[in-house]
């Protein structure tokens, strides 16, 4: 019935898309958790909730946009415990508020790609299936994140870097990310780079 996903998308981009697009096969619903949410802006977390939110709705056309649901995921950077509970009670806040009376339980898988330590958090809900998604084009939203700060810095290889940036996102998401690029707060994560 529902399929979870679990990331930070500091950006979102094209393997992303894919692990939701696998996840929008097996399930009515797609729970999307943004980790790192409700933190200031950093090199590392440069774009807020909502930010992530848009970006990723807006890669999808409107009927799949209405079938993703998503909902914000604190670190707990020493305690797995709290972050699980946290990720169980998201799941289920949001089941129940789309079935407002549950006459059964609802199935629950988790779709992910173990991509390094970072994602060792999809075998913690033996409870819930896991399914595997390939790691599509090897992409890396650190590798992306570098490649803007550096276009901000090196203006005669902004160009060269823009566009492998945008090969490596949904259109809408480059233009989310070209226009945050000329904000204030773009300018100061990319002094801080």
């Amino acid at each position: 019935d529902v399929a979870v996903v679990i990331g930070r998308f500091e950006p979102f981009h094209n393997a992303h898309r894919r692990v939701i697009d696998k996840a929008l096969t097996l399930a009515d619903r797609v729970v999307v958790l943004v980790g790192s949410a409700n933190k200031p802006r950093s090199t590392k977390d440069p774009f807020f909730f909502d930010e992530r939110r848009v970006m990723i709705a807006s890669a999808f056309d409107p009927p799949t946009a209405s079938r993703l649901r998503f909902a914000p995921l604190r670190d707990f950077p020493y305690s797995d415990d709290r972050w699980m509970r946290e990720v169980q009670q998201q799941v289920a806040a949001l089941i129940v508020a789309d079935n407002v009376v549950m006459n059964t339980p609802k199935s629950v898988c988790l779709v992910g790609h173990f991509k390094d330590d970072s994602t060792d958090y999809l075998r913690m809900f033996p409870q819930w299936e896991l399914v595997q998604a390939p790691n599509h084009e090897q992409r890396s939203a650190t590798a992306l994140r570098t490649l803007m700060y550096e276009a901000a810095r090196e203006p005669d290889a902004a160009k060269g870097k823009w566009m492998l940036v945008q090969s490596a996102v949904p259109e809408a998401v480059h233009s989310f990310l070209a226009e945050f690029a000329k904000s204030d707060a773009f300018a100061q994560l990319a002094r801080e780079h």
